[in-house]
């Protein structure tokens, strides 16, 4: 059986998306420390997420620097409030969610969720995945909203 070690360098290894010999892993105990250097802000949000998914990791530290050609917008560069919305409400369609009526009928669950977004770390994935493949569920890894808008679906299936 494998530790969480070789689970964690495989799992990096195995993803396309992440460049190998760029990030590095540091495991002790179930906590991972991401290490290194990549193009692109989905590529850190992708090892974070490939990471997370590895059964006994129990923290990950992500130290991974973006240096391409979004570096600006991933690490810090303010996103309008038309964007984020733009975000929010787009992710939602996609999931067959009625917004206006969330947002009427869960007025408290809706600004909990509006609120996050624009502290989010991976609003270019998240950009990236509803424009070139919004039926990823890509989404479900780095979203901190996910569990609130997968039972925001699951509600509204039970209430149809």
């Amino acid at each position: 059986m494998l530790d969480i070690r070789a689970k964690v360098a495989n799992a990096l290894h195995w993803d396309i998306a992440i460049p190998r010999h760029r990030v590095t892993a540091e495991v002790d105990g179930g906590r991972v420390t991401l290490q290194g250097v990549v193009e692109w802000a989905y590529q850190r949000s992708l090892a974070e997420a490939d990471v997370r998914r590895v059964p006994g990791v129990t923290g990950i530290k992500n130290e991974i620097a973006v240096r391409g050609a979004d570096a600006d917008h991933s690490m810090g560069k303010p996103t309008t409030p038309d964007e984020v919305d733009d975000l929010l409400r787009g992710r939602m369609k996609i999931l067959g969610l009625d917004v206006d009526a969330i947002e009427r009928e869960f007025p408290k669950v809706f600004d909990k969720i509006k609120r996050s977004c624009p502290r989010c770390s991976d609003r270019e994935p998240c950009a990236l995945d509803l424009k070139h493949d919004p039926n990823t569920l890509m989404w479900e890894a780095y979203c901190p909203n996910s569990d609130v808008l997968n039972a925001l679906v699951a509600l509204t299936e039970v209430i149809r």
